[in-house]
């Protein structure tokens, strides 16, 4: 069995761990076989430029006349921002004040995270640029009362965007998190698709019904296109849950989004899950 060494670097003679970097056997030999990575290894971080991002979405009324994106606004197409600009947060009650971080991407397409604090009704900027946001959480020890926004438009209405496409990420009351099914390779990594799941739950009173699922994946400069569509049909609940066995590779600033096209109006939640290697 092949001896694993720690590939030696002169410029500060400390052994490195890096899943991207060449590993060399005790003969000396490069092996270019990629190494297998411990799953908690990578949680805790302990392989330089690798992690992973866990997406999960719901959208509770997904209706039956159109494909729907899983995200909390629960409208059918999420609109992604063209040009990087500011992002504000507000809520719809006018008595949060909690701390949320909102994570997402810069104008360079780099990961970044910010912390803010909402004022009510009031549109607060959020600091730097963004050309993507995809998760915003309540970090404080109290209950958000309202359903908070992220847009890039401080246009709202007691603290609601007046134009629905400007938002970006909303967190529904007693959530204290979004859930969207969306996120965005950064740039400067490879992102590996390793799996995803969908389930469908019928609405009260409704029949059996099935549900259309898929998930697509849009690189920079071209269309979104499906990657694996399945069908699943309930007598309560119905589920699909598939890991690649060669994950997918997708290129840095790709889109990715879970989609459900119901035949009657749905409660459909689903996710996925991208190794990051920097």
């Amino acid at each position: 069995m092949t001896k694993w060494t720690k590939r030696k670097y002169e410029q500060n003679q400390a052994d490195l761990e890096s899943a991207t970097s060449p590993y060399i056997d005790d003969k000396g030999k490069v092996i270019k076989q990629f190494p297998v990575l411990d799953p908690v290894g990578v949680s805790r971080g302990q392989y330089d430029g690798v992690s992973f991002v866990a997406k999960f979405g719901r959208n509770a009324t997904v209706g039956n006349s159109a494909e729907e994106v899983l995200w909390d606004q629960q409208i059918a197409v999420y609109t992604y921002m063209t040009t990087a600009s500011t992002l504000y947060i507000s809520s719809d009650d006018n008595t949060d004040t909690q701390t949320y971080d909102v994570q997402g991407l810069d104008e360079n397409w780099n990961m970044q995270t910010v912390s803010v604090t909402l004022s009510g009704y009031t549109s607060v900027p959020l600091s730097g640029s963004w050309i993507r946001v995809f998760r915003a959480y309540n970090t404080s020890g109290t209950n958000s009362a309202g359903e908070v926004y992220v847009a890039d438009s401080s246009a709202s209405t007691n603290g609601t965007p007046d134009v629905a496409t400007t938002i970006k990420a909303r967190v529904i009351a007693g959530n204290n998190q979004t859930n969207m099914a969306i996120y965005t390779v950064p740039a400067g990594h490879k992102g590996y698709l390793m799996d995803w799941y969908i389930s469908l739950l019928r609405g009260s009173g409704t029949a059996v019904i099935a549900g259309d699922f898929d998930i697509y994946r849009r690189p920079v400069g071209t269309v979104f296109r499906s990657t694996q569509p399945i069908g699943v049909q309930n007598t309560g609940a119905g589920d699909h849950h598939y890991t690649w066995p060669y994950p997918l590779e997708l290129e840095a600033k790709t889109d990715i989004e879970v989609r459900c096209f119901p035949t009657a109006t749905a409660d459909a939640s689903g996710g996925f899950t991208v190794l990051l290697i920097n």
